[in-house]
């Protein structure tokens, strides 16, 4: 069964930028003090040096007013070929490959396909329409069209995506990332090097989940200068199940990190059904918890 590591981030630390503006948390969309902002979180692939592909969320914060990208923090989905190995190691490995994959303007999601008749040829056990938004080529369009259904309708049917099934499109960078975070991006000289400036400039810090058995056992541990800091409980998953509960004494904002990221990893990502029993501190925040189970509809 491959293994996974799943990067999230907590508010450990702030960096200058974020302290300046509190808002850039996007725990506090919602807050009266943050109306002039919009929220949202963007589902993100690419393929890693090994042509494997890895996620990212990007969680986005926007002037309401202007819609100017003005801070986005990051969620990794790394999935590891074999062992994972060293923490630290995988981690800046994937962050180099995340480097490259924007340099390189290599990000896409996965979104629900719908043929447009005005960008393509939409095809389906009948034949192909001309696209319309070239009426130059209307007449060789559909020319060619009618010359493929009659020599090859199998194959061209079949090539075609069924509506509704997931395509890859592709993304502007410039949608994931700020300036600020450019800058970083295009000036780190290593792994290492773009990991310790990326943290400095996000308002929530990583966190790494790891898968650690063939058998579906995984563990949280939390990034605390070279270390990782392993969080008590477990959280074992299949594609049908995920049960969770995880421990710490790191606080309510960092508990709720934890809690939107699962939900939004096994609800939106792998389509279950979650029900917490438990999700909170205590009143001195030296017991924090999330407590979940989920399952297929």
């Amino acid at each position: 069964m491959m293994r996974k590591i799943l990067l999230l981030g907590i508010a450990l630390f702030f960096s200058d930028v974020a302290l300046a503006n509190p808002c850039f948390n996007s725990l506090k969309q919602g807050s009266a003090a943050c109306t002039s902002y919009s929220y949202d979180t963007l589902n993100i692939y690419f393929k890693d040096s090994n042509n494997k592909e890895q996620q990212f969320l990007a969680k986005r914060v926007r002037d309401k007013k202007t819609g100017r990208l003005l801070h986005v923090d990051y969620d990794f989905i790394i999935n590891c070929s074999v062992a994972c190995g060293n923490v630290k190691d995988v981690t800046t490995s994937a962050l180099w490959d995340w480097r490259t994959a924007y340099l390189n303007n290599k990000f896409y999601q996965k979104v629900p396909y719908v043929c447009d008749p005005t960008v393509e040829k939409c095809c389906n056990t009948t034949g192909c329409n001309q696209i319309y938004s070239d009426p130059v080529t209307d007449e060789f369009n559909a020319m060619e069209s009618m010359a493929t259904t009659q020599t090859d309708q199998g194959p061209m049917a079949s090539a075609t995506p069924k509506k509704g099934s997931m395509i890859d499109k592709p993304l502007q960078r410039t949608e994931s990332a700020s300036n600020i975070m450019d800058n970083i991006i295009r000036n780190s000289q290593n792994g290492p090097e773009l990991q310790t400036e990326a943290a400095k400039a996000s308002v929530q810090a990583p966190l790494f989940y790891m898968r650690i058995s063939t058998s579906g056992g995984s563990s949280l541990c939390m990034v605390s200068g070279a270390d990782c800091i392993e969080i008590s409980g477990y959280v074992t998953q299949s594609d049908s199940m995920a049960d969770v509960s995880v421990r710490h004494n790191y606080g309510q904002d960092t508990n709720r990190h934890i809690e939107r990221f699962l939900e939004s990893y096994f609800i939106d990502n792998k389509q279950l059904i979650c029900y917490k029993s438990s999700a909170g501190c205590g009143d001195d925040a030296s017991s924090c918890s999330v407590v979940m189970t989920c399952k297929k509809q």
